[in-house]
């Protein structure tokens, strides 16, 4: 091979890696701006996760505090109940009471 060959061998090898490195920057500043979207799409995320949390732990006060009205009112009926029975019982034990 000559030496004009050689060089000209060498300047198209050159080129080539030149073409591919600039291939290389431009799939890097994709791939650059691509993780930056993923990065707002995450951290979008972790703030829906945060307020989905706090309504969470709302609803489970609600719930709570529901849970305990029902058990009051539970109480209540079952105190009223058992007064209704002792007055019945008491009406059927005295025998001068007209039952029907």
């Amino acid at each position: 091979m000559r030496e004009n060959q050689l060089l000209e061998l060498i300047f198209q090898e050159l080129t080539l890696i030149k073409n591919n490195t600039d291939f290389m920057k431009e799939e890097i500043a994709i791939l650059k701006e691509d993780v930056s979207g993923l990065k707002e799409d995450v951290n979008g995320l972790k703030e829906d996760i945060t307020s989905i949390k706090a309504a969470q732990k709302r609803a489970d006060r609600r719930i709570s505090y529901i849970y305990k009205e029902l058990k009051n009112m539970d109480d209540a009926i079952l105190g009223e109940v058992e007064r209704v029975h002792e007055i019945l019982d008491r009406h059927a034990a005295d025998g001068s009471k007209h039952l029907a």
